[in-house]
């Protein structure tokens, strides 16, 4: 069936898939007759989506336009569809969820592993690890001032390996590390292929994920089925992703997020046991 992506090319790769403001079909195995949208979020509307006012309005004109003539509008998650539904109450008859999906080929690395990759990208340390882009709607400053309190009051060697492609949208961010108290303890993966990638998340101590706008949902699938605990924002589709498999922080609270650090590392039985529950999960 033909289905609708329409997005720009300002929202980072790392948004896994639909990089574009553009409409293309692709193949997908689902049985729904008709024309669908695929309408991940409401991003286009959100003060952090670095769109000026004048794009916004002319996204959201457009973006009526394909809804309105659209027979169904696919969502990710029933957050999702309950939120846009109550923004956009002409849709509510037309929404419906779909799962986006994981590779259902991951597998947990066993201990040699693990070590391999802490060698080869954090000098032997254990780390926590945050994917996706350096961007202004993933929060990642909040998160640096949350990592800073979990510094402050723990005052291990743990690392944070931020594993992102960088764009323009970067240099900001980028520029701020220069005078992070804990720079040392930040590390940047930039050139990375997809089994690197897995293979960086399979071997942290825990995924910190504060970037709600993550339009899939995939790093946080990923984690779990690589056996990995994850911290994802509250009331958010990742929180129902995850279920009781994740803890949930408030992404723009550095105390919240520093105080939620401290537990997932003070409490080994408690991360045990979440990363038995996401391994458990049927996907």
């Amino acid at each position: 069936m033909p289905i609708t992506f329409y997005h720009k090319e300002e929202i980072p790769r790392e948004y896994e898939g639909i990089t574009m403001f553009k409409r293309h079909t692709t193949d997908v195995n689902l049985t729904i007759e008709g024309n669908a949208v695929l309408l991940p979020d409401l991003y286009y509307l959100e003060d952090k989506s670095t769109f000026s006012f004048f794009e916004k309005m002319r996204i959201r004109n457009k973006m009526s336009s394909l809804l309105r003539d659209a027979n169904k509008v696919l969502v990710f998650s029933i957050y999702q569809k309950d939120l846009i539904g109550a923004q956009l109450p002409y849709l509510k008859d037309k929404l419906e969820v779909i799962d986006p999906g994981v590779d259902v080929t991951l597998r947990p690395f066993d201990d040699d592993a693990k070590d391999n990759v802490r060698y080869q990208f954090a000098d032997g340390c254990a780390y926590f690890i945050s994917v996706g882009p350096l961007h202004p709607s993933a929060e990642l400053t909040n998160l640096l001032k949350g990592f800073s309190q979990f510094k402050k009051r723990i005052g291990s060697n743990m690392k944070l390996v931020l594993c992102s492609r960088h764009d323009k949208s970067s240099i900001s961010f980028l520029e701020s590390l220069d005078t992070y108290k804990y720079r040392n303890d930040i590390i940047l993966v930039e050139n990375y292929n997809d089994y690197e990638r897995e293979s960086l998340i399979a071997s942290s101590y825990a995924m910190i994920h504060t970037n709600r706008w993550d339009r899939f949902g995939l790093p946080i699938k990923t984690a779990m089925k690589l056996g990995t605990a994850v911290l994802v924002p509250e009331n958010s589709s990742h929180a129902e992703f995850a279920g009781m498999a994740g803890m949930h922080i408030n992404e723009k609270d550095p105390q919240d997020i520093g105080e939620k650090l401290v537990r997932i590392y003070r409490d080994e039985h408690m991360r045990s046991e979440m990363i038995g529950t996401g391994l458990l999960h049927k996907w």
